[in-house]
Protein backbone atom coordinates (compact mmCIF):
# COMPACT_ATOMS: atom_id res chain seq x y z
CA UNK A 1 0.00 0.00 0.00
CA UNK A 2 1.74 3.07 -1.29
CA UNK A 3 1.36 6.37 -3.17
CA UNK A 4 3.20 6.85 -5.88
CA UNK A 5 6.01 9.65 -6.03
CA UNK A 6 6.30 10.27 -9.50
CA UNK A 7 4.94 8.90 -12.44
CA UNK A 8 6.71 8.96 -15.25
CA UNK A 9 5.83 8.13 -19.37
CA UNK A 10 8.38 5.72 -21.14
CA UNK A 11 8.68 3.41 -24.35
CA UNK A 12 7.24 0.15 -21.64
CA UNK A 13 4.59 2.07 -20.04
CA UNK A 14 4.48 4.12 -16.90
CA UNK A 15 7.54 4.14 -14.41
CA UNK A 16 6.16 4.76 -10.37
CA UNK A 17 8.86 5.48 -8.37
CA UNK A 18 8.14 5.63 -4.72
CA UNK A 19 9.97 7.37 -1.93
CA UNK A 20 10.00 4.08 0.17
CA UNK A 21 10.46 0.15 -0.77
CA UNK A 22 7.71 -0.81 -2.76
CA UNK A 23 8.53 -5.11 -1.63
CA UNK A 24 6.77 -6.19 -4.52
CA UNK A 25 7.87 -9.72 -5.83
CA UNK A 26 10.22 -10.31 -8.34
CA UNK A 27 7.61 -12.92 -9.62
CA UNK A 28 4.74 -10.52 -9.67
CA UNK A 29 2.76 -9.83 -12.67
CA UNK A 30 -0.19 -7.72 -11.86
CA UNK A 31 -0.66 -4.56 -9.76
CA UNK A 32 -4.13 -3.25 -8.62
CA UNK A 33 -3.68 0.30 -8.35
CA UNK A 34 -6.52 2.93 -7.63
CA UNK A 35 -6.20 6.25 -9.86
CA UNK A 36 -7.14 9.86 -8.35
CA UNK A 37 -9.04 10.33 -11.69
CA UNK A 38 -10.60 6.45 -12.65
CA UNK A 39 -13.01 4.47 -12.03
CA UNK A 40 -11.97 2.79 -8.90
CA UNK A 41 -9.39 -0.17 -8.78
CA UNK A 42 -7.50 -0.99 -11.69
CA UNK A 43 -5.07 -4.07 -12.83
CA UNK A 44 -2.03 -3.44 -14.72
CA UNK A 45 0.60 -5.54 -15.74
CA UNK A 46 3.72 -5.25 -14.48
CA UNK A 47 6.58 -5.07 -17.57
CA UNK A 48 9.62 -4.72 -14.52
CA UNK A 49 10.95 -3.97 -11.29
CA UNK A 50 13.78 -2.37 -12.23
CA UNK A 51 14.76 -0.96 -8.40
CA UNK A 52 13.18 -1.95 -4.86
CA UNK A 53 11.67 1.90 -5.17
CA UNK A 54 10.64 1.64 -8.68
CA UNK A 55 8.24 -0.48 -10.67
CA UNK A 56 6.84 -0.13 -14.72
CA UNK A 57 3.25 -1.07 -15.63
CA UNK A 58 2.00 -1.28 -18.80
CA UNK A 59 -0.50 1.07 -19.44
CA UNK A 60 -1.25 3.03 -22.57
CA UNK A 61 -2.20 5.99 -20.83
CA UNK A 62 -2.57 7.54 -17.62
CA UNK A 63 -4.08 11.22 -16.80
CA UNK A 64 -3.82 10.54 -12.86
CA UNK A 65 -2.29 12.86 -11.14
CA UNK A 66 -1.79 10.88 -8.37
CA UNK A 67 -1.62 6.91 -8.32
CA UNK A 68 -2.09 4.68 -5.12
CA UNK A 69 -0.33 0.99 -5.61
CA UNK A 70 -2.73 -1.12 -3.80
CA UNK A 71 -0.81 -4.18 -4.28
CA UNK A 72 0.28 -7.06 -6.81
CA UNK A 73 -2.10 -9.39 -7.84
CA UNK A 74 -1.53 -12.95 -5.89
CA UNK A 75 -3.34 -16.69 -7.16
CA UNK A 76 -3.22 -18.37 -4.19
CA UNK A 77 -3.90 -15.49 -0.89
CA UNK A 78 -7.64 -16.70 -0.89
CA UNK A 79 -6.43 -20.50 -0.57
CA UNK A 80 -7.87 -22.61 2.47
CA UNK A 81 -5.21 -24.84 4.37
CA UNK A 82 -7.98 -27.47 4.98
CA UNK A 83 -5.57 -29.19 7.47
CA UNK A 84 -5.08 -26.48 9.77
CA UNK A 85 -9.11 -25.35 10.04
CA UNK A 86 -10.07 -29.08 10.92
CA UNK A 87 -7.48 -28.50 13.63
CA UNK A 88 -8.85 -25.43 14.81
CA UNK A 89 -12.45 -26.95 14.99
CA UNK A 90 -11.45 -29.64 17.03
CA UNK A 91 -9.83 -27.08 19.34
CA UNK A 92 -13.01 -25.03 19.17
CA UNK A 93 -15.37 -27.96 19.66
CA UNK A 94 -13.11 -29.44 22.87
CA UNK A 95 -13.05 -26.01 23.99
CA UNK A 96 -17.37 -25.67 23.58
CA UNK A 97 -17.40 -29.35 24.81
CA UNK A 98 -15.40 -27.86 28.47
CA UNK A 99 -17.62 -24.59 28.65
CA UNK A 100 -21.29 -26.70 28.13
CA UNK A 101 -19.88 -29.00 31.04
CA UNK A 102 -19.06 -26.05 33.65
CA UNK A 103 -21.99 -24.18 32.79
CA UNK A 104 -24.47 -27.65 32.97
CA UNK A 105 -22.69 -27.73 36.50
CA UNK A 106 -23.85 -23.89 37.72
CA UNK A 107 -27.11 -24.77 36.63
CA UNK A 108 -27.51 -27.87 38.36
CA UNK A 109 -26.03 -25.85 41.63
CA UNK A 110 -28.65 -22.88 40.96
CA UNK A 111 -31.68 -24.96 40.78
CA UNK A 112 -30.28 -26.42 43.60
CA UNK A 113 -30.73 -23.03 45.56
CA UNK A 114 -33.95 -21.84 43.99
CA UNK A 115 -35.68 -24.66 45.48
CA UNK A 116 -34.34 -24.53 49.08
CA UNK A 117 -35.19 -20.24 48.70
CA UNK A 118 -38.16 -21.57 47.11
CA UNK A 119 -39.11 -24.16 50.04
CA UNK A 120 -37.63 -21.31 52.70
CA UNK A 121 -40.07 -19.06 51.11
CA UNK A 122 -42.98 -21.12 51.65
CA UNK A 123 -42.28 -21.66 54.81
CA UNK A 124 -42.33 -18.16 56.06
CA UNK A 125 -45.81 -16.85 53.85
CA UNK A 126 -47.45 -19.96 55.87
CA UNK A 127 -49.35 -19.21 58.80
CA UNK A 128 -49.44 -20.78 61.75
CA UNK A 129 -52.51 -23.29 61.56
CA UNK A 130 -52.37 -24.29 65.12
CA UNK A 131 -54.00 -22.70 68.49
CA UNK A 132 -53.61 -23.60 71.43
CA UNK A 133 -57.15 -23.43 73.65
CA UNK A 134 -56.48 -20.35 75.35
CA UNK A 135 -55.69 -18.36 72.32
CA UNK A 136 -59.15 -20.04 70.84
CA UNK A 137 -61.06 -18.80 73.61
CA UNK A 138 -59.44 -15.96 74.28
CA UNK A 139 -60.15 -14.22 70.35
CA UNK A 140 -63.94 -15.69 70.29
CA UNK A 141 -64.28 -13.77 73.67
CA UNK A 142 -62.84 -10.48 72.06
CA UNK A 143 -65.37 -10.82 69.01
CA UNK A 144 -68.45 -11.26 71.39
CA UNK A 145 -67.25 -8.28 72.70
CA UNK A 146 -66.87 -6.31 69.49
CA UNK A 147 -70.68 -7.63 68.27
CA UNK A 148 -72.27 -5.98 71.75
Amino acid sequence: YQLANTIEKNNNGYLLSFNNKHNISPSAKKLQILLSEGNGMEQYEIVSIPSENQVIIKATEIKADRVFVYGEEVDDFRTVDYEGLTTLNISATQELSSQIKKLQQQVKLQQQQIMILTSEIRSIKRPSTKLTSSTQSTSHSAVKKNRT
